[in-house]
Formats: structure tokens, sequence, C-alpha cells
């Protein structure tokens, strides 16, 4: 298994951005430096700070780069201002900027942002959204009094903003600065989303929702220089990742196929995750019947195949994938558990996600699935098109994928799951917990989207009488600088820098057990607080559902690497 550290590659990127184009004001290539305010005969491009206080004001993000020379163009034609004091005035008096103007504050976008409540909660939401704080109580009742009177819904984000500008208090001035530097930022997104050809990507309520986030950690003493990294990061990504699957095709399996099985099962816990559903390619289905069949043949358990042994395909699943004709433009990746003949397919997947590496993998952002099940081996390869080169390669889906929205935590055990008490049974490879030679109890991960590190703060779980369970705190290299001291770095550097895993130290007897974690945003230093409760018990069974998924056969099985027969890889 490993993982595309890309974020690496982007940020020698930025600094080739600024070698070849860049200028010394930090400007990305292309990037449209704010031109005086006031002319006589204004050109399109006078209008680049105006449509980005809009975007701002309206939307609490950047503009798209069609977005911002289309509203540049209206402007123009319109006659508008192209300072923001005299906009707010000009909307009373041309039509056509009140139009422009509305077609923001009107929007399904804007409504969603500052909701449908009163006009108090309608000025808070604004506040919070253009000036990163709550009003004080005489701005509060002074906003909610005008839009009661002669100010327009539509017109009041924009007139709120002008007016901090123009606040000569202390407040005022840091207010100032704070949109100030949030409009610079936003200059240098957009730019850098042209300059990278994704304005085809930056679409989408989960597109847009990182954008915000972006802004939303820029405040009044920020260096915004410090920030072209960031942004052009993100603008970057933009390409490699798409909003998740809500449904997937129907696959072709036959009524009773173990594969039939998987899929619908690992759909049922993706879509419970919250992560996207995935669909049926036949040539990952036949890319993984050839592994698991030279798996068997040369007793050789791993991904990796030998030239010249019987059943060799390709050294590693994405040269496996191009031997039955696979696309190379996409990343593939591969989980392999190794069982006892005749088992339940479902096992396969209980096994699996019973894992650190593992499971990170299979709530991953993969888009594709195939699977294959033989006497000895269960093997799932999925593949992730989404911002893949035209040669793609064996990696973990953390850079790229589907992506859920920044909201969605993704949990596991999962909220009401009820899962068998001992974890790691059947061992993995490579050990998260290699120090460690006696049962324990099954993980308990919590994860953020994305290749975003995750810092712990605290991560604890708790069994039905409210006493603590002694275990482990694992989290990535990426994550430990920023977290408890009693985190424990993945001694295999596997983890997803957004993952973090609880390993009890002893296996969990049946009953109920309360998770709570305290973290925040690596990025953003945004505060994450999550608590949920899962059930032990003698059966695996996805929540809401009556069906036992896998039935418990093992108990206390010693910890162990490698096993004639039985493991995860």
């Amino acid at each position: 298994m490993k993982s595309l550290r890309i974020a690496l590659c982007i940020t020698v990127c930025t600094l080739w951005l600024s070698g070849c184009g860049g200028n010394s004001n930090g400007n990305a290539p292309g990037e449209k430096a704010q031109k005086p305010r006031a002319k006589t005969a204004l050109t399109a491009d006078d209008y680049a700070v105006t449509v980005q206080e809009l975007y701002v004001a309206y939307f609490g993000r950047p503009a798209d780069p069609a977005g911002l020379a289309n509203f540049e163009a209206a402007l123009q034609v319109a006659g508008a201002p192209n300072d923001i004091q005299s906009l707010v005035s000009a909307y009373d008096s041309n039509p056509a900027v009140k139009k422009l103007v509305d077609a923001f504050g009107v929007s399904a976008e804007s409504q969603n942002l500052y909701g449908g409540g009163s006009s108090a909660d309608f000025v808070a939401a604004v506040f919070n959204n253009v000036l990163g704080r709550a009003p004080a109580s005489a701005g509060l009742t002074y906003w909610t009094e005008q839009i009661g009177g002669s100010l327009s819904l539509g017109n009041a984000a924009l007139s709120i903003m002008a007016g901090a500008l123009v606040n000569t208090s202390v407040q005022g001035q840091i207010d100032a600065q704070l949109i100030q530097n949030r409009i610079t930022v936003a200059q240098r997104f957009t730019s850098s989303v042209s300059y990278f050809n994704n304005t085809a990507y930056y679409k989408g309520p989960s597109a847009a929702g990182d954008a915000r986030t972006l802004l939303a950690a820029v405040n009044a003493t920020t260096n915004t220089q410090d920030f072209n990294t960031d942004a052009d990061n993100l603008a970057y990504f933009l390409a490699n990742f798409v909003s998740i699957a809500t449904s997937a095709a129907t696959p072709s399996y036959p009524a009773g196929d173990a594969r039939l099985t998987i899929f619908n099962t690992l759909n049922s816990y993706r879509q419970l995750a919250g992560v996207g559903l995935l669909t049926q390619d036949p040539l990952l289905d036949q890319s993984a019947a050839n592994h698991a069949n030279y798996v068997d043949i040369n007793n050789a358990p791993g991904h990796y195949e030998t030239a010249g042994k019987p059943g060799y395909t390709g050294n590693d699943p994405y040269y496996q994938s191009l031997h039955v004709g696979e696309n190379p433009q996409q990343f593939i990746g591969q989980v392999i558990a190794f069982v006892q003949p005749s088992i339940a397919p479902n096992q396969c997947l209980e096994i699996l996600s019973n894992t650190v590496y593992h499971l990170q993998n299979l709530v991953g952002g993969q888009q594709t699935i195939g699977s294959a099940v033989n006497a000895w081996t269960c093997a799932i390869n999925t593949a992730s098109q989404a911002g893949a080169p035209s040669t793609g390669g064996f990696y973990g889906t953390d850079f790229n994928g589907q992506e859920a929205p920044d909201n969605v935590f993704i949990k596991s055990p999962l909220p009401n799951e009820t899962v068998l008490g001992q974890g790691l049974a059947y061992g993995e490879s490579p050990d998260p917990i290699p120090d460690i030679t006696t049962p324990v109890g099954h993980p308990v991960m919590f994860m953020i989207p994305r290749g975003v590190t995750l810092n712990v703060s605290s991560f604890t779980l708790t069994d039905a009488s409210g006493h603590s369970v002694a275990s482990r705190l694992l989290v990535s290299s990426d994550s430990v600088a920023g977290s408890t001291t009693s985190a424990v770095k993945d001694p295999a550097g596997d983890m997803f820098p957004s993952a973090a895993f609880l390993i009890p130290l002893a296996p969990l007897e049946d009953g109920t057990y309360t998770a709570s974690f305290t973290g925040g945003r690596g990025d953003t230093g945004l505060a994450i607080n999550a608590t949920w409760s899962f059930h032990v018990g003698p059966n695996w069974i996805l929540p809401g559902q009556s069906a036992i998924l896998f039935r418990e056969r093992w108990q206390e099985m010693p910890r162990q690497w490698p096993r004639p027969r039985g493991g995860v890889m």
C-alpha cells in the first residue's frame, strides 16, 4: 500500500510558478493586480476587485474565472462604478446595477449560506461570513432596522461590507484589513484556477465549500504572501476530486455470486459512512481474479508478482490491470484478505473493516471496483480516475477521487453498527502495532475527507458503564506534531494524514461503547468534535439492518504474522 504525497510536489510547483511569470508582489501568472478604482473610462479589467467583493460578500468564496469575466463585462456595460461604496449607491439609481447585485443576493447559493431566518439572523450570518465575527449589539440593531426599512436583502451583504471598509474605529480598521486580505487571497485563488486550467472543476457545493474554508482562515493579521501556496494547492487539487456518487449502476454479477455480495455490502457501508458509491468495472474484476489465482498457485500472499512464475500478469496491481486492457490514466488500489475456504464472502469485508490501513482504503476516494473470491483469497481492486495523470500507478486514494463534503466525518465502527470484539484477529500487513502480540480490540477510526492533516487533541473510548477503555492512539507522521503527546506515530507510514485510530489493548466485551473525538483541521485550525456509539456482539450487523453479515467463528485468536493461511494485505 502506498500514499501519493502530491502535496510535496505542489509546494515545488508553487515555487516554480513564482519563477515563471510571477512578479514581486506575489501575483500568480495572469493574476490581475488591483487597478485604480476611479477612472473616467473603465475597462472590464477594472472591475476585478469589485467582482471579488461581490463573491466574497454573497457567497463567501472567490470568484470562478468564468463568473469573474462575465460580471466584469456586465458591470462595464451597466456603467457601474468600480468602488464598493459607489456601487451600493448605484443600486437604487441604476436598474442594471440593481439587477446584477440582486443576481448575487437572491441566488440559491447566497440563500443557502445566509439561511431563511429573521433579519437579525441574516445580519449575524453576514457578519460572521464577511467579517469573521459576531456583530456588536449596536451594529446588529442598526443593520436589522435598516433591512426592516429602506435596505433590501439583495443589497444588504454588500452594504455591510461597504460600511466596514470606511469605518474608522479600531474595530472598523480591523474589519477593513480582514476584507482586503480575503480579497487578495481570492484573487490569487481565481487566477491559479485559470493557470492550472481547472475552471471546469471549480463548481458544485464541495469545491465551493473548500474555497470558503480557504478564505475563512484569513484574518486581519494574515500575511497574504504566506497564503499563496494554500491558494495554489487548492486550485491545483480541484481536478483531483469529484463529488460523491449517490447511486451506482446495477452490476452484471449473477445472483448468488460472491462478488455481488461484496459489491452490495461495501457500497452499503460506504453510503452509511457518507462517502461515494462505487461502480463495477469488469476489467478490475478480471485483474483481481488473475491476481487471486497467482496468489493461490504460488502460495504468495501480497500485492506483487514475480515475472516468470505461473499466472504472472504484472508486477503490481496497476500493471496487472494494464494486462487486461485497463485505462492507464487512473490510480489502482488493492486490498486482500486471506480466508478459510468456503467462508461467506462477507467475512472478507468484516476482516478488512477490522483493520487500520485497509479500512481507510475501503472508505477512500475510489470510484470503481472489481473483486474476486476463490478458495483462499479475497481480492478487491479499486480505481480512481479524477486527477490521474496519463500514466497512473498503484497508490492510495487520499489525494484524489470522490470527495465527501467537509462536514462529513467518517467514523468506524459506524454509529450503531454491531462489530466483533476482537480486532486485527487475522493479522494485518504491514502491522500497525508490531510491538503488541496479545489480542486487541476492534479498531476505532475517525477520518475527515481528503488529504487534510487531522490533529488530535483527545480520542477516547468508554464502555456502557462510563469506564475508559485502555487504547493506543495512532496518528500519521503528519499529525504527530499537532496532536496530543499520547499519540503514537503510525509505524508503517501508511496512514492517511486525515485519519486517526484507537486500538483497544484488549478484545472488547459485548455491549455498547462510546467514542469521543476532539481535534481540528491542520490547514485551517477549524475545531472538530464528534461523539458516537456502536455495539459489540457475536455478529457483524450494519446499522439499521437486521441481517447478519458475518457470524464470529473464532475467539481470542493470537496475533501473528505471517500466517500459513489467513491475514490481510
